[in-house]
């Protein structure tokens, strides 16, 4: 079944919440836009807002944590959160240049709350983001 139509399952990554994942996470996010059928300029949005939205939360992660990263494609877009745990420090700052290129790359933008997969009782900041594929409004 193509990642278009609307019963897509959500793909979820988990890697250690090093800088040298980014590779592997940016790779993940590239193909999943590529097989939803987003056109060059739209994959290469999503490999750079993936990048930037892990970066934002890498900052804060403690030594020995964990990044999780959803992919939720759609009929028209593509849905990515981003959350890392466990964290030294909390991200609060949303007006940095890497928030600004990260909001121009994508649809909409929101720093969230989520729960965590492994530990049900304990929350952590994410950072979502929509993509539409042809450049309108996300599903």
């Amino acid at each position: 079944m193509p990642a278009t139509e609307s019963s897509a399952l959500p793909a979820q990554l988990r890697v250690a919440a090093s800088p040298s994942q980014l590779t592997i996470v940016r790779a993940v996010a590239a193909a999943i836009a590529g097989a939803a059928n987003f056109d060059l300029d739209a994959i290469s949005d999503v490999r750079l807002a993936v990048d930037e939205a892990c970066t934002q939360l890498l900052r804060h992660a403690a030594p020995d944590a964990s990044m999780y990263c959803t992919f939720e494609p759609h009929e028209s877009s593509l849905r990515v959160t981003v959350s890392v745990f466990p964290l030294a420090s909390q991200p609060t700052q949303q007006k940095t240049f890497g928030w600004h290129v990260l909001c121009s790359l994508t649809d909409h933008v929101e720093m969230t709350t989520l729960t965590q997969p492994d530990f049900a009782s304990v929350t952590a900041p994410a950072v979502s983001f929509s993509k539409s594929r042809n450049g309108g409004e996300p599903a």
